[in-house]
């Protein structure tokens, strides 16, 4: 959303970045993240929102710290946002998506649309799944959030593993927009993670 020409952040993606950074650096890398940021808190909260130079802020900082590129911890974050066993609620939504990779994939078509369901206010890129050749499918992704692209190629490697999928996946920028292009060398690779639709509940034994 932009209110005053500048664009506020809801909160889930800096309590997203804080939860990374904490489970897997720990506590006190957080800390010098955050004592190094002028206007940053210790803990987000996930349903506010945020000036968006706070996020960067943070971002950047923690690339200080790791001596690492942006993009390669939001690709990090990624694969944390799946394989995490603090995030399954993350893992639960996208395999909602698909009895394997490939239907996984085109379900994304779909995905601005249950997220807007639970968090109207993130506004999320706009994401266009397109079929190619035999094996591969491209996603468009609108150009607002330029990070959220490395943040994807997180997710969709995590995504493979736990389906049990081989690809090869490449990125690029295409009249404004960026552009993940995935390649389905096997989707049965290896055995896909166990997954039941339904959360196990409390034993009423």
């Amino acid at each position: 959303m932009f209110v005053g020409g500048e664009v506020i952040v809801h909160g889930v993606v800096n309590k997203a970045l804080e939860r990374f950074t904490i489970d897997t650096y720990g506590f006190g890398l957080w800390q010098k993240v955050v004592s190094a940021c002028l206007h940053a808190v210790a803990f987000y909260e996930a349903m506010l929102c945020y000036p968006d130079q706070d996020s960067y802020a943070l971002l950047n900082q923690l690339s200080r710290i790791l001596n690492k590129p942006n993009a390669d911890i939001l690709e990090d974050m990624g694969t944390y946002l799946v394989v995490h066993r603090n995030q399954d609620g993350v893992r639960r939504l996208l395999r909602f998506g698909g009895v394997d990779f490939r239907d996984f994939l085109l379900s994304l078509n779909e995905f601005n649309a249950r997220i807007d369901l639970i968090m109207p206010d993130l506004n999320l890129p706009q994401i266009n799944v397109v079929c190619g050749a035999k094996n591969q499918i491209s996603i468009r992704l609108a150009p607002s959030w330029s990070e959220f692209t490395y943040l994807c190629i997180g997710i969709l490697h995590a995504m493979a593993d736990d389906y049990g999928a081989l690809i090869r996946l490449a990125h690029f920028a295409d009249t404004g927009s960026a552009v993940i292009q995935i390649t389905l060398v096997d989707d049965r690779f290896a055995v896909a993670q166990g997954f039941k639709l339904a959360a196990r509940g409390p034993s009423n034994g």
